[in-house]
């Protein structure tokens, strides 16, 4: 695995010690060590059912609303553990966003899709002028400008998948998790997610949970493989973590290589 110069540690915003979840005494992904950098975009890849959502739903302690989930280690960020106990999770999110397999914008206006949030997180600004500036974030503002009133459901679905990645920067987060975010999107609105992540690199730290290859190839300054060790391992655990063009052109493992390579299809 890589190991980040003392100087580029100096970037970390996000670190991961020795972590492992589990869901009622089972093990989802196990020892997990991972330093992110600012402003990078790390893609997380692997077979399904190798902990990837798993792990990046403890990034913003979502795995917290599942009964019977238990994190071990120790995640910071920006040099503080997230899981103190002084850590409030709602303030958390607002520092970590996330963005769902699936569009799940609120059936109210394309408006209140991110007034609303702003409202309930204290937002005490002009909400006009943070509304439009997200839209235009995401390249949707000239697109719905003039229907901001209408119900974010009569949206498309890449354009749906836009709204929540702007209710998610609305709050100016300072990483945009994203678990699949084209997963359910055509090639043309996959294609629009995949260069706006690209430009949200400037702003914001993206960690993006993704089964296309290719696209984790194309976005990602940064791949972390994950993968079972053993026929009757049950947990995942990290293989490799490089830079994109280590991962996909001259990988230090044969698992790594096999997987990217398509020698070696998912066996879950």
């Amino acid at each position: 695995m890589q190991t980040l110069s003392r100087q580029t540690q100096q970037d970390i915003i996000l670190q991961c010690n020795d972590v492992s979840v589990y869901y009622d005494r089972q093990c989802a992904v196990k020892g997990i060590n991972l330093e992110i950098l600012r402003h990078e975009i790390v893609g997380l890849i692997g077979p399904s059912g190798c902990g990837k959502s798993s792990l990046l739903r403890c990034f913003n302690r979502l795995n917290d609303l599942v009964k019977g989930t238990k994190v071990t280690g120790w995640i910071s960020l920006n040099g503080q553990n997230i899981y103190d106990p002084s850590v409030n999770p709602v303030e958390l999110r607002k520092q970590v966003g996330m963005v769902f397999q699936r569009p799940n914008p609120f059936p109210k206006s394309i408006y209140d899709n991110i007034a609303v949030g702003l409202k309930v997180n204290g937002y005490r600004g002009d909400k006009d002028e943070l509304v439009e500036y997200s839209l235009r974030q995401v390249g949707l503002w000239e697109e719905v400008k003039n229907r901001l009133k209408k119900n974010a459901l009569t949206l498309s679905g890449g354009q749906q998948q836009r709204l929540c990645i702007a209710r998610a920067i609305a709050l100016q987060p300072d990483i945009i998790l994203m678990d699949e975010p084209c997963s359910a999107l055509d090639p043309i609105s996959t294609a629009r997610i995949e260069e706006l992540i690209r430009e949200l690199q400037k702003d914001y730290t993206l960690i993006v949970v993704t089964h296309n290859l290719k696209q984790a190839s194309l976005i990602s300054d940064r791949v972390a493989f994950f993968d079972f060790q053993g026929e009757q391992e049950e947990a995942g655990h990290l293989i490799e973590y490089d830079r994109s063009e280590i991962i996909f052109q001259r990988p230090s493992y044969r698992a790594t290589q096999d997987y990217v390579t398509g020698r070696r299809m998912p066996l879950r």
